[in-house]
């Protein structure tokens, strides 16, 4: 289809059926293989110099395929393109065998004198299995293998892989480590060999790849060489087990294909792993643990839709430890962020983890129907700590502040007036969350402009119907406040500052102190970790406003000649309040107290999504 210049076209539709004939229309020779003989009559007009590696695995015994004369002529006529434009441009990713440094059996040479081979279907469902040794049958097949140059002893997409245990067929990574084996003359040996039983892993010990005029070699033991594995060091172990675990998953997923569309079991799926820890890295990690994560796939899609790379997701919290902030909160979750403060990690109740999964159910439609364009959180992945026996749940999202400018205000809105005023413990602090009443209180408004005010609505009105018509609410608005003119005064007056010690020190000034120390909560100024230099900062681009459009996603600067020059975060957070029998108790029991015409918070979701945004509504400007 592709090499003709024609397009496959998936139709989604409600059911799907496979028709059969009765019998078949065709007469056939007793004895013809009808399915071999017509996939050699393909692999002649299609697959041009290919063809001939098709035939190693299946045997070179063609026999008679009939004439097919007539299809080269239609493929001449229709002007159809090469195979190989097929694999540069199609298909880049599959190993072509013509690659291989060798291919044939694998045989173990040593034994009963039997000739047995390294025999293991390539199939997905025989991946991760043990492969095993069967009498050499000449065929292909299960017994066809390649060696790689780099290493790998490989059929399709599929590598002989070790990890501690058995040999194991595994996707191919490309990275080498536990698929890298090392081709000696005439033999292979893998580095783990040299140091297991021979019970272990007997159809490697002495395997070796069978060509024209090769003999069989002595025993020899090999000097086994170690992979450099990967330290995740952190002050916490539950921190440690969460870098190795997103660490873990994403290199996962890297060999696991991206589905055309996503499928109900996908929202039910999960991978997880144990981890026995007893010899290596103890002082950093857990003798046991174990990671679980959540609907994998449907993360994936979801960093994919919100524009993040899975590389660059993996690298913000496994690089350096992720830091453990502050949270004003009553739900005694634990908040931690990415070391860039591009992500925040959030623990969650168990029950919370139920409301996850059916909110993502929702969710990721919805995120697909509106192309990523929301105020809702940025949900990322989701994980399942087990350290000690505790259990630890643990959500992803992106941060709804800048990695660069400093935050001076914080509100909590939502656009109620019954207890909605900040504590004076609340208000000691150096950022406190302030609420509605001190919003009204302090004049606040939100200087954006009719365009930007227009589109921050049209945003917060479809989130907050979609939570409503999932019976959720008791969410927020949170807003965060950057004020450009106290960041130039703040400058200006750090920049005396340092002029002064210059003069005063004759130059020797200390460059170790972070440029604001208030960033124990989200959104301070960033100090750059040995492992991420300053260059990479200074690459990134930046608008008119100083804005980075691709991860200041949440931000919105004034319009010109506004009262204020600042800088507005804006974003949905706690979102997974069900309307359920507990705050419709307390909904009575707030009106029983305050009264039928009180601003109280807990009211039915469409009520509390409606008079949410008219309150924003009448704040912006």
């Amino acid at each position: 289809t592709w090499m003709c210049e024609g397009t496959l076209e998936i139709i989604p539709c409600s059911h799907v059926g496979h028709i059969f004939r009765k019998r078949s229309p065709y007469k056939w020779r007793t004895g013809v293989n009808v399915l071999k003989r017509n996939s050699i009559r393909l692999a002649e007009v299609w697959l041009d110099e290919y063809k001939k590696y098709y035939y190693q695995r299946i045997g070179n015994d063609l026999g008679d395929y009939g004439d097919i004369t007539e299809r080269k002529e239609l493929r001449k006529k229709l002007q159809c393109k090469s195979f190989k434009w097929y694999l540069d441009n199609v298909y880049p990713e599959l190993f072509v065998p013509g690659d291989a440094v060798a291919s044939g059996e694998v045989r173990n040479l040593g034994g009963d004198g039997r000739k047995m081979c390294l025999d293991s279907p390539a199939r997905k469902n025989n991946l991760h299995k043990p492969i095993g040794l069967y009498p050499c049958h000449g065929q292909g097949g299960n017994q066809f293998w390649m060696l790689s140059r780099d290493g790998e002893i490989r059929r399709d997409e599929a590598c002989l892989d070790y990890a501690g245990k058995d040999v194991i067929l595994y996707p191919c990574h490309g990275s080498k480590g536990n698929q890298l084996w090392i081709y000696n003359t005439k033999r292979y040996s893998n580095s783990c060999s040299g140091t297991l039983p021979q019970e272990r892993v007997p159809s490697l010990k002495m395997a070796s790849l069978t060509q024209k005029g090769s003999s069989k070699l002595k025993k020899k033991h090999f000097k086994p060489k170690y992979q450099k594995a990967k330290l995740f060091r952190a002050n916490e172990p539950l921190v440690s087990v969460f870098m190795w675990g997103v660490n873990h998953t994403i290199n996962e997923l890297t060999h696991v294909n991206v589905p055309v569309m996503l499928l109900p079991d996908d929202f039910k799926a999960f991978s997880k792993i144990k981890v026995d820890n007893h010899h290596f890295n103890k002082e950093s990690m857990p003798s046991h643990f174990k990671v679980k994560e959540y609907c994998p796939l449907v993360f994936r899609n979801l960093r994919e839709r919100f524009s993040i790379d899975d590389v660059e997701y993996m690298n913000s919290l496994t690089k350096s430890q992720p830091i453990a902030i502050s949270s004003p909160g009553r739900s005694g979750a634990k908040f931690y962020e990415s070391y860039d403060r591009l992500f925040i990690m959030k623990t969650l109740q168990s029950e919370e983890v139920e409301q996850m999964h059916s909110l993502l159910k929702q969710y990721h439609p919805y995120i697909v129907e509106r192309h990523g364009k929301t105020l809702l959180p940025q949900y990322l992945g989701m994980y399942r700590l087990t350290v000690d026996g505790a259990e630890t749940y643990i959500v992803v999202m992106r941060n709804i502040f800048t990695t660069r400018l400093k935050i001076h205000k914080k509100y909590d809105l939502k656009g109620s007036t019954v207890d909605r005023e900040a504590s004076d413990k609340e208000k000691e602090k150096d950022i406190p969350v302030l609420k509605d009443n001190d919003f009204v209180k302090d004049g606040c408004k939100i200087y954006v402009g009719s365009e930007s005010k227009e589109r921050l609505l049209e945003l917060l009105t479809a989130d907050s119907m979609f939570l409503s018509s999932m019976n959720l609410m008791d969410y927020s608005v949170c807003l965060g406040i950057h004020d450009c003119e106290r960041s130039e005064q703040d400058a200006q007056e750090k920049e005396k500052v340092e002029t002064s010690d210059l003069e005063g020190s004759g130059g020797d000034v200390g460059s170790d102190e972070d440029e604001d120390s208030a960033g124990s909560g989200i959104g301070g100024t960033v100090p750059t970790p040995p492992d991420s230099p300053q260059a990479m900062r200074e690459e990134m681009s930046f608008n008119g406003d100083g804005l980075n459009p691709t991860r200041d996603i949440y931000a919105t600067a004034s319009y010109e000649g506004a009262p204020k020059k600042e800088v507005y975060f804006l974003a949905l957070v706690d979102v997974l309040t069900h309307y359920g029998m507990k705050k419709r108790t307390a909904q009575a029991a707030k009106v029983v107290k305050h009264g039928t015409n009180a601003e109280i918070s807990t009211v039915h979701p469409e009520q509390y999504a409606k008079r949410l945004i008219d309150f924003i509504a009448k704040a912006m400007e």
